[in-house]
């Protein structure tokens, strides 16, 4: 399963420590979140999580998208 730039985007702005956590962040995001745009975005990245499985989540290198991020940005 692969993430768009946004969705990878999102996950490095909440805790994506663990699969659950990431879930768990978007759900509360959910919540507070009025943009029809961004809630969209939720629950497509929501549906990839629920997909997958905990050993691929964990296979899922963020810090070298991180450093790419940080790259960009300086």
């Amino acid at each position: 399963m692969t993430f768009t730039v946004e969705e990878i985007s999102l996950l490095l702005e909440v805790d994506h420590s663990t699969r659950r956590a990431s879930m768990q962040a978007l759900i509360a995001l959910l919540k507070i979140t009025e943009s029809a745009e961004l809630r969209s975005l939720f629950r497509q990245l929501g549906g990839k999580l629920y997909a997958m499985s905990d050993k691929d989540f964990e296979a899922v290198d963020f810090d070298s998208w991180k450093e790419d991020f940080d790259a960009e940005n300086e």
